[in-house]
């Protein structure tokens, strides 16, 4: 009786505990006409037409939009290269500034909802990375906003250490290289380089 009382404990913290960590209850929606919808979503957002026609990166786009709200567990490909594709395509031919910043919050939301939703498959520290790069790309104007990327990049870089891809560190020399020139600090760009 008292195995039984224990092991039920056990197994009723141990469900509800698992049920509290992970960010979605259900994997394509709260109910099977969520599910409907975002797998029908998914197709469109995916497949980039709707069984008759092709359709614009706006219908898309609304597709992704409602499959992240939705169910953002149920494919990891909602982060992946196809919806930064569509939102720069986007971005580059709006011509509304408001709109504009919210596409660029959508690009810098992106990797860490990717891995929010799929922890075991972006780590924290690739999330930080391509955030910042993002951020660099769309949001340095001013000299502080340069700084503070570069020292975000040099803390992102600790975390991830050997696994930083050729192309985020590239970025992070170029800006080091920014950074010792305006400096006249060459330590800046030499301690980069490790």
């Amino acid at each position: 009786m008292l195995v039984s009382i224990v092991f039920s404990l056990f197994w009723n913290g141990e469900h509800s505990l698992a049920q509290t960590t992970h960010p979605c209850d259900f994997k394509y929606g709260n109910n099977e006409a969520d599910s409907i919808q975002c797998k029908q979503n998914i197709k469109l957002f995916k497949d980039g037409h709707d069984g008759y026609s092709i359709i614009n990166d706006n219908v898309r786009y609304t597709a992704w939009q409602e499959v992240v709200r939705k169910c953002p567990c149920s494919w990891k490909g909602l982060y992946g290269s196809k919806a930064k594709s569509i939102l720069n395509e986007l971005l580059h031919s709006e011509m509304d500034s408001a709109q504009r910043e919210r596409y660029v919050d959508t690009l810098i939301w992106i990797p860490m909802a990717l891995h929010t939703y799929f922890p075991n498959d972006f780590s924290y520290g690739q999330a930080l990375l391509d955030q910042i790069w993002y951020r660099r790309r769309f949001r340095c104007r001013t000299e502080e906003a340069r700084e503070q990327v570069f020292q975000d990049y040099t803390a992102a870089f600790g975390m991830e250490q050997e696994k930083v891809p050729y192309n985020r560190c590239a970025d992070y020399i170029s800006l080091s290289k920014r950074q010792a020139t305006k400096k006249g600090d060459n330590a800046i760009f030499l301690n980069a380089g490790k």
